[in-house]
């Protein structure tokens, strides 16, 4: 699992309209609002995981450690 910070995280309906928007593609997602955290299985398909959430209106910010 990868946590990343991601921008236009404002609230739940954010979170979920995330979710629904990634989950074909990385299955179970995480999103922290308040603290605008992202959990996903994004190993190795880091930046494919960036360009689905931007093309959602969220952008990347940094990969966790």
């Amino acid at each position: 699992m990868k946590k990343f910070k991601v921008d236009g995280i404002h609230c739940g309906g954010c979170a979920n309209r995330l979710k629904k928007g990634v989950a074909d593609s990385f299955g179970e997602v995480e999103v922290d609002v308040a603290e605008k955290i992202v959990t996903v299985n994004a190993d190795g398909r880091e930046k494919e995981f960036a360009d689905a959430l931007k093309e959602l209106g969220f952008e990347v910010k940094e990969e966790l450690k």
